[in-house]
């Protein structure tokens, strides 16, 4: 979502469709920042704005022109978001996995080191996943399964059952709204701000279609074209 303001622009990334009862009835996830216009001479570019742009061209929008308050009239298209200074940038579906993949996965998201280099080491992946029940007493009920898809014969691999999580959220009172999110989070039991510990909120299903196979990481090459947005935490 790209809401421009007379001070700027705000960049949200949602995993929310822009349904009703998805906003209202499921938990989502969203990154979200301001940035202002750049100085009339300033041609910088940085990293964000490059893949904005290239994202943006790859939707093949329309063009079209767009009056706006106190600012005049602009060309919306894709380059027109090279206007804005992104430099201050901070930066639920389940398809077949196997063995080989979820160690593949393990290992990529073990790596990196603390800041005084000590390694992160290799961690325990677990898959927080809504158990029928959990459906059953959502705040929709068994159609809120709609939106947790998969093949019966990927959920009940014999492979999984150590992986599996409870899905839990008491302390925001959103246990009864199924997930709607796909999240891949480091935690190391002090809490997902410290200083070993990252969340990435990508639109990417936990599937080796999706999260490339034999990568060098795992965690961060995907063949999908959905944006997504990724946070860490400085020592």
């Amino acid at each position: 979502m790209l809401l421009v303001y007379p001070q700027g622009v705000r960049i949200v990334v949602h995993t929310a469709n822009l349904i009703y009862v998805i906003w209202n009835n499921k938990s989502q996830g969203l990154w979200m920042q301001d940035f202002p216009w750049k100085d009339r001479n300033d041609s910088s570019t940085c990293e964000l704005e490059n893949d904005l742009i290239d994202y943006l061209a790859s939707l093949k929008w329309p063009e079209f022109t767009s009056n706006l308050p106190s600012l005049g009239s602009f060309k919306i298209n894709s380059s027109f978001f090279k206007k804005f200074d992104y430099g201050n940038a901070e930066f639920s579906s389940l398809g077949s996995v196997d063995e080989k993949w979820m160690a593949e996965l393990k290992s990529s998201m073990s790596s990196g080191s603390l800041e005084d280099k000590t390694p992160l080491g290799l961690g325990e992946p677990l898959i927080t996943w809504p158990t029928v029940e959990d459906v059953r007493c959502s705040l929709e009920g068994y159609a809120a399964g709609n939106a947790i898809p998969s093949p019966l014969n990927n959920v009940e691999k014999e492979l999984l059952k150590k992986y599996w999580a409870k899905w839990k959220a008491s302390h925001t009172g959103r246990c009864r709204a199924m997930p709607h999110i796909k999240t891949y989070t480091r935690y190391n039991g002090l809490g997902i701000s410290a200083d070993d510990s990252f969340l990435w909120d990508p639109e990417v299903n936990l599937a080796t279609v999706f999260l490339r196979q034999n990568s060098p990481s795992v965690a961060s090459s995907s063949s999908s074209p959905d944006i997504g947005s990724g946070f860490g935490w400085d020592p």
